[in-house]
């Protein structure tokens, strides 16, 4: 899991969901997780009532177009809050 300091002087962390979009302010953004790291995320997110920030993932694995070398993330990212959980199948949320 990926987490998101807030600050060079902070040691608030959040968790960083990476994904190749972006979030906008009052807007919703239905995310359907199933890897192993993001559902421990979304269940520490749900379970403390925190937010997690979302960074747009625009090199690394998990995206369409260059993939090799490390993730890199615009510099910019979304704060967001889970509004509604629900498990769609055993392993999904």
């Amino acid at each position: 899991m990926h987490h998101l300091d807030m600050s060079a002087s902070s040691s608030h962390t959040l968790p960083l969901f990476p994904l190749h979009t972006v979030g906008f302010e009052g807007g919703l953004l239905p995310l359907q997780i199933g890897e192993p790291r993001d559902l421990h995320m979304g269940r520490q997110c749900e379970r403390e009532g925190t937010g997690f920030a979302v960074a747009t993932l625009t090199r690394g694995r998990e995206v369409r177009g260059p993939q090799d070398g490390p993730e890199q993330f615009q510099p910019l990212g979304s704060l967001m809050q889970l509004e509604r959980v629900e498990s769609a199948a055993p392993g999904v949320l």
